[in-house]
């Protein structure tokens, strides 16, 4: 069985080293997609438990694990607080969630 990067990259057409990019970008909270240049420059790992998180689901070959990752994504201390929690200047687990849904789910469901 594929991954959900595998798959996701077959089905959009991308080049799989690009997978991690495109996704963290997709799933970037608005707010956050307009201070993106602002935020990468304040900060070279301002995003690193995004890409952190991006990648560990990318590895997914079923949803399931998605709930280990999500805890894991949470539960770092650097995903605390006004810009990261309150004001959401991160990634959206649930975007990400409806992504891994469409690639590893939905291929069960329609066979």
């Amino acid at each position: 069985m594929k991954t959900f990067a595998e798959l996701y990259c077959e089905r959009h057409g991308i080049p799989l080293e690009r997978f991690e990019q495109v996704v963290f970008q997709r799933c970037l909270y608005p707010q956050a997609r307009l201070l993106y240049p602002v935020l990468r420059a304040w900060g070279e790992d301002y995003f690193a438990p995004d890409s952190e998180f991006v990648h560990s689901v990318g590895l997914l070959r079923q949803t399931a694990g998605f709930r280990e990752d999500v805890s894991q994504f949470f539960s770092r201390r650097t995903n605390r607080g006004l810009m990261r929690g309150t004001l959401r200047l991160r990634m959206s687990a649930g975007r990400l969630k409806k992504l891994i849904e469409a690639e590893l789910d939905g291929p069960r469901k329609q066979g």
